[in-house]
């Protein structure tokens, strides 16, 4: 399919017996590869590994989880162990 269309546009393009078949040639093929560049744009940028999402540290103890957050103010604080809340 897409051959096909890809051979109609050049032949459109090249075709000089036809009076402004040639120049609304040009202007749908350059359409056609705006639109194939916008979509080339918006795949690569989703397809993209995110970067920026923060992964949260979590240390596992039995059947409950700390966060590093939560162990950073343990330590700083001197807070027991039996008065954190999950």
């Amino acid at each position: 399919m897409l051959d096909t269309l890809l051979t109609t546009l050049i032949r459109e393009m090249q075709n000089d017996n036809t009076e402004g078949r040639r120049s609304e040639a040009r202007t749908v093929t350059r359409r056609f590869l705006r639109s194939v560049a916008r979509i080339f744009v918006v795949l690569n940028i989703e397809m993209t590994p995110a970067t920026n999402k923060k992964k949260r540290s979590v240390i596992h103890f039995s059947n409950w989880e700390l966060s590093a957050r939560k162990l950073a103010r343990i330590k700083s604080d001197k807070i027991h162990t039996s008065q954190i809340r999950v």
